[in-house]
């Protein structure tokens, strides 16, 4: 019941009409949700990688578990994503950059 009401909150705040912030919840990963509404021990990491690369940075919670990351973004492209793992020094193996 909170969740909901942070995002009816976020919803007025931006000034979004009630039909149209179903539609927008409905369009939504399970993973974009857990995230908006601040439950990121639910986030899927390979989930956000895939559909919306952008918000990696703020999923990420510890740099050992993450080993495969390198591989998902490269799996679906996402270089940018890649330089700023390596950037900060997150493992991966050989495989990766062949």
């Amino acid at each position: 019941m909170i969740e909901k009401i942070k995002m009816e909150n976020l919803f007025i705040k931006l000034k979004i009409i009630n039909d149209l912030s179903k539609i927008i919840l409905k369009c939504l990963t399970k993973s974009q949700n857990n995230l908006l509404n601040e439950k990121l021990e639910y986030v899927d990491e390979k989930e956000i990688i895939k559909y919306d690369s952008k918000l990696m940075i703020k999923t990420i919670k510890n740099k050992n578990k993450n080993i495969d990351l390198f591989d998902y973004c490269a799996k679906y492209g996402k270089l940018e994503n890649m330089k700023w793992l390596l950037e900060n020094k997150f493992p991966y193996d050989e495989w990766t950059f062949n």
